[in-house]
């Protein structure tokens, strides 16, 4: 069948559109962190409110890791003094499953 428009197929698209995290997740909506200071020079403070296993990753913007880490109290200190400055983005994950990612700014 030809369209109006001279056409003769379609295509059919499945489109999902994500939260402002890009993570389509329940646990995402309902996951607690806090990072301070945000823009940073020599640290930041990750609070982990979900009471569970939580590991992070720490990517550049060129999406390279830079960390791997299990926060294992309730307030994690991460130093960035070896970092350059620009744009970062961390992963939160339980059981290796992404429940949310934050970006953070290392200023100078």
């Amino acid at each position: 069948m030809v369209s109006q428009e001279g056409c003769d197929s379609s295509i059919i698209l499945a489109l999902t559109i994500y939260g402002p995290s890009g993570i389509d997740d329940k646990e995402a909506r309902t996951a607690e962190f806090l990072i301070t200071p945000n823009p940073s020079n020599d640290y930041i403070d990750i609070t982990n409110n979900t009471h569970s296993d939580i590991e992070i990753q720490l990517y550049n913007s060129f999406g390279q890791k830079k960390l791997s880490q299990k926060l294992t109290s309730k307030t994690t200190r991460i130093p960035l003094t070896n970092y350059p400055s620009g744009t970062y983005f961390i992963n939160f994950s339980n059981n290796g499953k992404v429940i949310k990612t934050t970006k953070f700014i290392k200023s100078r």
